[in-house]
């Protein structure tokens, strides 16, 4: 059975470009032209995978992620053509990845695979202990002083209190935990987060970094816990600061 993919798009030529790559990797595209008629469509098609072309306006993209957040908790992958529009997106946890246009079919194809098999690993790894496979024992627990990241309920608390995280903080902060005291490349977290090799000019993860920090009411111009090392990428260390008020921890939209 082919797995279901929504395109939101008005661009016909991309629909049957996105149409026919993703159909040799066996997904069926439904594609919606109308931004005010695509939340209905995730009733009706319930994809596994929603990908939104740019529209007419970055303020209707915004619209239109946000409106798939409050129905849809898979993954999202933004078209874009301008890298600003994909950093407010990303920044605000409203899309999963993105691609910049013109999109070549290589890209799309390596970036839906990630993003499809990221969400089947996170739906086994939310399953109890009696639904793991034969042979397999449940990932570990990372705990580090008052942060515990654990990965079989996908859950985060710091100083006691539950963080509540969107899909790509979580596995970032559990790559970073994993590997607690060591530095980190943007290359490697390119690679283990999104499934790509990092080019250089990707600033991704350091928007999901700042986005994080955020989350764990870590201060960016101070961070005690997510530190910064010039030139080379992110490390986790020390004591998790105590619990900020202010922090951004409410759920996603």
């Amino acid at each position: 059975m082919a797995t279901p993919v929504l395109l939101i798009s008005a661009d016909g030529g991309l629909g049957d470009f996105v149409s026919q790559h993703l159909a040799d990797l066996g997904f069926e595209v439904a594609v919606e032209p109308s931004a005010e008629c695509a939340p209905n469509r995730l009733l009706s098609d319930r994809p596994n995978l929603v990908i939104i072309d740019r529209l007419i306006d970055p303020h209707q993209s915004r619209a239109v992620c946000r409106q798939m957040r409050h129905r849809y908790r898979g993954p999202i992958l933004l078209l874009s053509e301008t890298y600003d529009e994909v950093e407010e997106i990303l920044g605000s946890a409203l899309a999963d990845d993105y691609l910049l246009k013109p999109v070549s079919a290589r890209a799309l194809k390596a970036r839906v695979r990630v993003l499809l098999l990221r969400s089947i690993r996170h739906a086994r790894q939310s399953d109890s202990c009696a639904g793991l496979e034969v042979g397999r024992s449940a990932p570990e627990r990372v705990v580090l002083n008052s942060l515990v990241v654990d990965p079989a309920n996908r859950t985060v608390t710091l100083n006691g209190a539950e963080v509540v995280m969107s899909t790509a903080e979580f596995d970032l902060l559990y790559l970073l935990a994993r590997h607690a005291g060591q530095v980190l490349s943007r290359s490697t977290i390119c690679r283990e987060i999104r499934g790509i090799d990092y080019d250089g000019m990707d600033r991704s993860t350091d928007l999901r970094v700042a986005r994080l920090r955020r989350r764990l009411g870590d201060d960016g111009r101070r961070p005690r816990l997510i530190k910064s090392v010039h030139g080379v990428g992110y490390m986790l260390v020390g004591d998790p600061p105590s619990a900020d008020p202010d922090a951004d921890s409410s759920p996603l939209p």
